[in-house]
C-alpha cells in the first residue's frame, strides 16, 4: 500500500479540472472563470481554493490559481480515468456525454488508491501500445 494517495472528493477533482482547462498559456486560471465554468458562487470559489492551497494541489498569484506539480500530476492521473470510466458510460451503457463526464469523476474519486492505480496502470499500457 506504500505510494497510494488520499481520496480525491468529487468536488476537489472538479475544481482542479476546472483550473486545467482554464490554465491561460501556464499563467494560471481566473476564479471568476472558474465560478462561471462550476456554475458556483465566487465564495465557494474562495474557499475551495483555501483547501486547495493547504493540500498543496495548487498556488495562488493574485486572482489566479495555478496548479502545483502535485496538483498537475493529481488531475492528469485522475482525468486518465475518468476519461476511460467517462467513455464505458458512453459506449455500454448511453449515458449522454456530459452526464458521463460528471458521473466517472464520481466513479473516479470513489475507487481506492490501489484500484485507482489499477486502472490508470491499465490505461497507460493501452496508449502505449
Amino acid at each position: 500500500m506504500r505510494g497510494v494517495r488520499k481520496k480525491m472528493t468529487a468536488s476537489e477533482l472538479r475544481y482542479l479540472a476546472a483550473i486545467n482547462d482554464l490554465d491561460d498559456q501556464g499563467k494560471g486560471a481566473r476564479m471568476a472563470a472558474m465560478s462561471q465554468k462550476l456554475n458556483v458562487s465566487k465564495v465557494s470559489v474562495y474557499r475551495a481554493i483555501e483547501r486547495l492551497i493547504a493540500s498543496g494541489y495548487v498556488g495562488q498569484n493574485g486572482k489566479r490559481v495555478l496548479l502545483t506539480d502535485k496538483g498537475r500530476k493529481e488531475v492528469t492521473d485522475y482525468l486518465s480515468v475518468v476519461e476511460f470510466i467517462g467513455e464505458k458510460l458512453i459506449k455500454y451503457c448511453n449515458t449522454p456525454k456530459e452526464l458521463a463526464f460528471d458521473e466517472a469523476i464520481g466513479a473516479a474519486c470513489s475507487l481506492g488508491g490501489e484500484s485507482r492505480s489499477g486502472v490508470l496502470a491499465y490505461v497507460k499500457s493501452k496508449t502505449a501500445e
